[in-house]
């Protein structure tokens, strides 16, 4: 598989932030916080025993906010949320037209999804813009929670790519990023990327003729000329999208 995707609305919640800016005239990719996910089990693996002997910057960020009886329910409910300000994890999927990711994550079909290039060096370890905690790696779904000591907890990439089997159907790939340390600025997690990582966007069947009209007029711009530009449609006869190239 070649590329891989990113299911986004136009506009944030509140409608104020077009969020089409940030993407195609920013060239800016959102890595979220881990405090925002709607899967409330999201970095909480089962902590068997609580350890402190490594020097890994992500451990030292972890004891450095636990308080001295080093309990595991404050691994999780102190140290896990303060860490998570300085975390940044981008998640994107397999697959394009998946019916509920495009209702879930694209505003009920108004939003796009974008094709990247996955074999693009912003994605390899060699890339030197990024803080790498771990690269681009497809998301594990288990039945059960994965069991560790906290001394495994940076070191085991399942705590940042485990997922119940429940969420199976996203297909989804993950690449999780330290923050700038001493920043508290929220568009930290706004990191640059190269125009020529993005292939292709496709627009929700029922996208708002501005969206459809935006995404349309980057052909002009020198960067943005290589970009192939679909329409999800509604097939007829079978419950899928089809995209028809503009």
């Amino acid at each position: 598989m070649m590329s891989i995707y990113k299911y986004m609305p136009v506009f944030t919640p509140d409608k104020e932030v077009n969020l089409l800016k940030y993407i195609f005239e920013d060239k800016t990719l959102r890595f979220s916080s881990p405090l925002i996910f709607n899967d409330p089990f999201e970095l909480r693996p089962h902590i068997k025993k609580m350890v402190s002997t490594d020097n890994n910057i992500v451990h030292k960020l972890v004891f450095s906010h636990l308080n001295t009886t080093k309990q595991a329910h404050k691994f999780h409910d102190t140290t896990v949320t303060k860490l998570s300000n300085d975390i940044g994890i981008l998640c994107l999927s397999g697959i394009k037209d998946h019916l509920v990711m495009w209702g879930n994550y694209a505003d009920n079909h108004k939003g796009i999804v974008i094709e990247f290039d996955k074999e693009h060096s912003f994605f390899s370890p060699d890339c030197k813009r990024l803080n790498f905690i771990h690269q681009l790696k497809k998301v594990v779904y288990l039945e059960q929670k994965i069991s560790m000591n906290s001394d495994e907890w940076e070191e085991n990439e399942r705590t940042f790519l485990a997922k119940s089997k429940h969420w199976e159907f996203e297909e989804e790939y993950r690449m999780t990023v330290l923050l700038e340390e001493n920043d508290r600025n929220p568009n930290r997690f706004n990191l640059e990327f190269p125009s020529n990582l993005i292939k292709s966007v496709y627009i929700g069947c029922k996208a708002k003729n501005e969206t459809i009209e935006y995404i349309k007029n980057l052909k002009v711009q020198e960067q943005w000329k290589h970009l192939n530009i679909y329409n999800m449609m509604i097939d007829e006869r079978e419950y899928k999208l089809n995209p028809i190239k503009l």
